[in-house]
């Protein structure tokens, strides 16, 4: 007599109902027999092995269940007063779980708060998939240079150029702390930056107040952000106010947008027209298309790019050809295909000079590494307990499975009274993932924030997560103890707590995560240390360093040094463009090396008399500047070793104080 494959006969055994089953396999068989018959028995096998298949649905899966009143409201009732009574009978283990699962899962939100918040960056402006930042790079000899800086007149020259380009914007950070007034009232230092007119058009800024086509078009205008509008202003329109910036430059307000979102990678608070640039540098307009003094940064919008590669090569192209024109490069210095970096791509990319804080995508994955270490952690340890108390637990199964209870139905109860726990721990873990959201942010110098009225989609893969914990967690415990027989636990046998084999994969498990996570703790604790307290060439700790307005140039800045100097407590005093550590000068030096001339691109600071005695940085060769050499103030530079060793300084003989170095643009012959 043919036969089935056994195989499937198992597999219809073990999902069909006990009251089904025979009756369906009964059919089964016979018409396996007459297709035998018909077909032959390899065709009848494949038929018989799809009718099995088209059992498998929720009707016949759920027959049982519906039949043994599983979803009965009495029955789990039944199963919450059984988890309730378990909970309170054992308050030492509840606590431990309630509370290695809470912990756990307050960790792992907060590592998914940080994590979405990084994966977020500039992704709310609805051009950004056709936003590109232009990165020049500036290639000699193997050498690569990467920058953000670019000059005033790139933009335009590109827009003008390239017929990809729809739009271009140039931005710059001016001042991170502007002296501005209102009526004699200070306003709050914030970042002020300039931006060209259409930049509330090609970015997703939102605007209170005000046209995005024409609030920077003027010149000496100036758009401030919702916080400030409402500090300064109050109920009063800002909408025509007038602000001195550096008590010199009146500036008209004629837009209010919302506060910048801290997943964005341009910061400011005061926006000013770049139209206003020959104003600030005291210049006529040819300020605005200069390719001299690279302190702007470039985006173009192009959204009907199809070729990348075409597109990057005729940006390159214009490029080179402008950079030839005005004699930009030198002797053997040619110009690498200019990079043009996607808006996403801008937050994760790290290694180029001049850009803000960035973050490495690489941090990110470990971040979720960690996450879910973390959480495997807290479920091991809840199986862990749970099958520890498996003896306490055998004689309840035994009595139940003689009382009818089916290995299903005690499954659910036992995932039932799992679920029961953890949503107790999930209610916790919210409440101390809402309370340590602060302190996280004031730890790390975040603005990260949870608003569960609003963020439904967050809320929701929270709540996913600690369903999914509470399967996880439950699941072993509830197929373990649901296996005992009645047989041998109401006898008296002892019913062993979990399999020792499985168990102490579990704890090896848990602890080498432990200490996995404890080393890494200890590794980036001590960075962190020495980062604090390594040599930073320059006495960080000593030297307080604030904005000058214009106020206090030319000769009140001497008298406001030496009232300053009477004190006691002050040793040095000076002042320059920057500290280090916050240089944001940058511009092309040419510098002669042996015989030939390198042109290169760096950052600068422009410093008084006595600024390295302010900081405490020591010179390894030469002497500072002095009063006693006039041209020191327009001839004189100060490089670090840094430097000398990237231009090859070093291999040249001779000394490299007295090497000839000067602006790329300038006329005169300075010296290092």
């Amino acid at each position: 007599m043919n036969k089935p494959s056994p195989t499937w006969l198992r597999f219809l055994r073990w999902f069909c109902p006990s009251g089904l089953y025979e009756g369906i396999e009964g059919d089964l068989l016979e018409q396996f027999d007459e297709d035998v018959e018909a077909f032959g028995e390899r065709k009848a096998g494949r038929k018989f092995k799809w009718n099995v298949l088209r059992f498998f649905r929720p009707g016949i899966l759920m027959r049982d269940t519906f039949e043994n009143r599983l979803t009965n409201t009495g029955m789990l009732r039944n199963y919450v007063t059984i988890a309730w009574r378990n909970i309170i009978r054992h308050p030492g283990h509840t606590v431990l779980n309630v509370l290695g699962l809470a912990l756990g899962l307050a960790s792992c939100f907060l590592i998914g708060l940080y994590v979405r918040y990084e994966l977020s960056f500039d992704d709310f402006h609805t051009k950004g998939e056709h936003i590109y930042r232009y990165i020049p790079q500036f290639a000699k000899d193997g050498q690569m240079t990467l920058q953000v800086q670019t000059a005033a007149g790139i933009a335009p020259h590109l827009k003008a150029t390239v017929p990809e380009v729809e739009q271009a914007v140039r931005y710059t950070e001016w001042e991170e702390q502007p002296f501005l007034k209102w009526k004699g009232k200070e306003l709050p230092a914030a970042t002020l930056s300039l931006a060209d007119s259409n930049f509330f058009n090609m970015f997703s800024f939102r605007l209170q107040e005000g046209n995005s086509a024409d609030v920077l078009t003027r010149p000496l205008t100036v758009v401030i952000s919702k916080t400030i509008a409402e500090a300064v202003f109050g109920d009063e329109t800002p909408i025509g106010q007038v602000i001195t910036y550096d008590s010199n430059l009146e500036l008209e307000v004629t837009g209010v947008f919302e506060d910048v979102p801290a997943n964005s990678h341009l910061q400011f608070s005061y926006l000013v027209s770049v139209a206003s640039l020959p104003k600030f540098y005291g210049a006529d307009q040819t300020v605005l298309t200069s390719m001299n003094n690279w302190n702007f940064s470039t985006y173009l919008y192009a959204p009907d790019v199809v070729d990348m590669t075409d597109f990057h090569q005729k940006v390159t192209q214009a490029m080179v050809a402008k950079m030839k024109q005005l004699g930009t490069f030198g002797d053997g210095e040619e110009a690498a295909a200019h990079w043009l970096q996607p808006l996403s791509d801008i937050h994760f990319t790290q290694g180029i000079r001049g850009d803000g804080p960035t973050s490495n995508i690489s941090h990110v994955y470990i971040f979720l590494a960690v996450a879910i270490f973390i959480i495997l952690i807290a479920c091991f340890n809840f199986m862990n307990l749970s099958t520890a108390r498996a003896v306490g637990r055998a004689k309840e199964v035994g009595v139940r499975k003689v009382m009818g209870a089916v290995r299903r139905q005690l499954i659910f109860q036992f995932l039932s009274e799992a679920f029961f726990i953890v949503l107790i721990a999930g209610v916790l873990s919210l409440l101390l993932f809402w309370l340590a959201v602060p302190w996280f942010n004031d730890a790390l110098g975040l603005r990260l924030t949870f608003d569960i009225d609003n963020d439904w989609q967050f809320v929701t893969q929270l709540l996913g997560i600690i369903i999914a914990t509470a399967f996880v967690a439950g699941s072993y415990p509830a197929f373990y103890l649901s296996s005992f027989t009645p047989s041998s636990t109401l006898r008296g046998g002892n019913a062993k707590g979990g399999k020792v084999g499985f168990r102490n994969i579990l704890t090896v498990i848990q602890f080498s995560i432990s200490v996995f996570l404890l080393i890494g703790t200890l590794v980036i604790s001590s960075q962190l240390s020495y980062m604090k307290e390594a040599k930073m060439g320059y006495e960080k700790d000593l030297v307080v360093h604030f904005q000058l307005t214009n106020d206090l140039e030319g000769e009140k800045f001497e008298s406001f040094k030496n009232a300053l100097l009477n004190h006691h407590g002050i040793a040095a005093v000076s002042r320059g463009s920057d500290v280090p550590g916050n240089i944001t000068g940058h511009n092309i030096f040419e510098v002669q090396v042996g015989e030939e001339k390198r042109i290169k691109a760096f950052t600068y600071i422009t410093a008084d008399y006595g600024y390295l005695d302010a900081l405490g940085i020591e010179l390894a060769e030469g002497r500072q500047f002095s009063r006693e050499f006039p041209t020191d103030e327009t001839q004189g530079y100060l490089v670090n070793e840094t430097l000398v060793e990237f231009l090859g300084l070093d291999k040249q003989p001779g000394r490299v104080v007295g090497t000839p170095m000067r602006w790329l643009y300038s006329d005169s012959q300075e010296a290092i």
